[in-house]
């Protein structure tokens, strides 16, 4: 397995929150989902 640039660690770091940034759920409302838009 090759070594992780710093490239590669900031990529990683990003994919992981825009992963968690757009985590819904079944029940969501308007409001949360509005929210996270306005976050992203």
């Amino acid at each position: 397995m090759k070594e992780l640039t710093a490239d590669d660690e900031r990529l990683a770091r990003k994919a992981i929150e825009l992963l968690e940034l757009f985590a819904l759920n079944i029940d969501d409302t308007e409001q949360r989902i509005v929210g996270v838009c306005q976050r992203a």
